[in-house]
C-alpha cells in the first residue's frame, strides 16, 4: 500500500488527520493512469507518460524532498510566530509542490504540534477569517497559523481540526440550526437563483421537492475538499477546453455552501417558476438515473411570473449581496409565504468598510473621518448641498461603513412632515380589512434589526 493512497484513503488517517479526497490524482506529483496504462505526471492539461525508469526516478525524487523538508523542519528550531514560519518556508520553497495538499499533510503527520490539520484552500481561509487573522498568500504558512492559534488556546492541533469540523458545516450537517460552537452564531440567510434544466425534470423536482444539479460523472460532491480540486477532476473527466470555474463553483455551493432555510428562486430561461425553502442537506443518490446530486426543496409557490429584467446564466447563482435585485424578486411572490418558517435566519448582506466608502464617494480620508467621529458624538450631521449631488447616496454609505456591512434593514430613509406622527415613527393602531392592528413604526422596527 503505497504512500499517497494511504494518506488520502485510509479511513484512520483521515478520521485522525483529516481528508486530503477530491481532486485529480495529478496533485500526487506521478501516478499509473489506469485509462493509458502508463506512469504518468504533469497535469491535467499537459499529462506527461513516463517510463518505468522514469517513474522510478522521479519517485526517488518525491521521496529524496519528503525528506529533506523533514529534516529542515526538525532542525529548524521553535515556531512562535507567523515570522517564524515564513523563515521556515524560505528554506523549504526550494521543494516542489511543497503547497500541495499530500505533502502538507504528510508534514502535519510528522510534526503535529508544529502544523494544524487543515489543508485545502477554502477550509484555511474560512478558518483564518473566523480567527479575525490575515491569512497568509502561501498555504503552507496558513497551515501553520492555525497550529499558533490552537497552541494559544492549549489545545492540539488535531483536536481543534476536529472541534471545527463539528461545530461547522463541514462534516456534521445534521444540524439544521447551522450553530457554530466556537463562534455561537446561526447559519445566516442566502438567496439562490436556480435555473432549471427542461420541463421533465422541472416536474420532478416539483412532484419530490427536490432541486437537482448535473455533472453526475465526477460522483459526489462533497468528496472533494475544495473548489480546486473539484475544477481539476471537472478537467480530468470531460476537457480542459474551459477553465471550468463556474462548474466548479456551482457544485461546491450546492454540496457546501447551500443551506438548510435558504431561499431558492428557479426559473427557466427568462421565466421565474418557482420559489422555494431549503430543507435538507446536500445528498448523492447513485441509484438515479441521472442528476443524481439532490438538495431537498419545500417549493413554496408554483407558477410562471415574468423575470425582472435579464437574469443571470449560470445554473445556480448566490444572489444575497445584490439586495436590490432580491427586493425585485420577492415583491412578485406572495409576501407573507415566508412566514411559515420557524426560525428566520440572518440575512448574510456584504461587509462594508471605510475603503468602500472612499472607493465609491468622492470624498478624502480626512473628510471621511471627520464625519465619523462628529456623527459618533454629536448623533446628528447635516449634509447641505443642490439637489443631485449625491447627499443620500453619500448618508447610505456613511451609515453602511459604521455598521460593517451593506445592510439595508438597519438603513431608514424618513422625510419628517406635518402630517407625520409619533404612530408613524414609534408604534400606533393602523386600519385593515377587519378594523384596526397595532403596528411598529420605522425606529422599532429599526431597534430589531440592531
Amino acid at each position: 500500500m503505497n504512500l499517497c493512497y494511504v494518506l488520502e484513503m485510509d479511513k484512520d488517517m483521515r478520521e485522525i488527520f483529516g481528508s486530503i479526497a477530491g481532486g485529480a490524482a495529478y496533485k500526487f506529483g506521478l501516478f499509473f493512469h489506469k485509462k493509458t496504462q502508463s506512469w504518468t505526471c504533469g497535469s491535467p492539461a499537459k499529462p506527461v507518460k513516463l517510463t518505468e525508469n522514469e517513474a522510478i526516478q522521479k519517485a526517488e525524487e518525491i521521496r529524496n524532498d519528503l525528506v529533506a523538508g523533514a529534516e529542515i523542519i526538525s532542525s529548524f528550531g521553535p515556531l512562535n510566530s507567523t515570522a517564524d514560519y515564513e523563515q521556515l518556508y524560505k528554506q523549504l520553497e526550494h521543494i516542489s509542490g511543497i503547497n500541495t495538499v499530500w505533502r502538507m499533510k504528510y508534514y502535519q503527520m510528522l510534526f503535529p504540534i508544529l502544523f494544524a490539520p487543515f489543508y485545502g484552500q477554502d477550509i484555511q481561509l474560512d478558518v483564518l477569517h473566523f480567527l479575525n487573522q490575515t491569512p497568509s498568500e502561501i498555504p503552507f504558512i496558513r497551515m501553520g497559523q492555525i497550529a499558533l492559534f490552537s497552541k494559544k488556546c492549549n489545545i492540539p492541533g488535531i483536536v481543534f481540526g476536529h472541534i471545527w469540523g463539528r461545530s461547522t458545516n463541514h462534516n456534521n450537517k445534521s444540524n439544521d440550526s447551522e450553530t457554530n460552537t466556537l463562534s455561537d452564531k446561526k447559519h445566516k440567510l442566502h438567496y439562490w437563483m436556480y435555473t432549471v434544466f427542461d420541463d421533465t425534470s422541472w416536474m420532478e423536482c416539483q412532484q419530490k421537492e427536490i432541486m437537482v444539479l448535473g455533472m453526475d460523472d465526477i460522483g459526489d460532491y462533497s468528496q472533494y475538499d475544495s473548489k480546486e480540486s473539484l475544477r481539476q477532476e471537472l478537467i480530468s473527466t470531460y476537457d480542459n477546453s474551459t477553465s471550468r470555474k463556474n462548474q466548479a463553483l456551482m457544485a461546491w455551493n450546492f454540496a457546501n455552501k447551500l443551506a438548510i432555510n435558504d431561499v431558492v428562486f428557479a426559473k427557466r430561461s427568462n421565466t421565474l417558476v418557482g420559489k422555494g425553502i431549503v430543507t435538507g442537506d446536500y445528498i448523492f443518490d447513485d441509484s438515479r438515473q441521472e442528476y443524481k446530486n439532490i438538495r431537498t426543496v419545500k417549493w413554496l409557490q408554483i407558477s410562471e411570473w415574468e423575470h425582472p429584467g435579464k437574469s443571470v446564466a449560470k445554473r445556480l447563482t448566490d444572489i444575497t449581496p445584490y439586495t436590490d435585485y432580491i427586493e425585485k424578486l420577492i415583491t412578485i411572490f406572495t409576501p407573507d409565504e415566508l412566514d411559515d418558517v420557524d426560525t428566520q435566519p440572518e440575512v448574510d448582506y456584504p461587509e462594508y468598510s471605510s475603503a468602500d466608502f472612499l472607493s465609491d464617494v468622492y470624498m478624502s480620508e480626512q473628510d471621511y473621518e471627520t464625519l465619523v467621529n462628529v456623527l459618533k458624538m454629536k448623533k446628528n450631521i447635516i449634509l447641505q448641498g443642490a439637489p443631485g449631488v449625491g447627499k443620500t447616496f453619500t448618508a447610505k454609505r456613511l451609515a453602511y461603513s459604521i455598521i460593517g456591512a451593506k445592510n439595508p434593514d438597519r438603513v431608514q430613509m424618513i422625510q419628517f412632515h406635518q402630517s407625520y406622527s409619533y404612530e408613524d415613527f414609534i408604534e400606533g393602531y393602523r386600519p385593515t380589512e377587519n378594523g384596526f392592528t397595532i403596528k411598529k413604526g420605522v425606529f422599532l422596527q429599526i431597534l430589531q434589526t440592531c
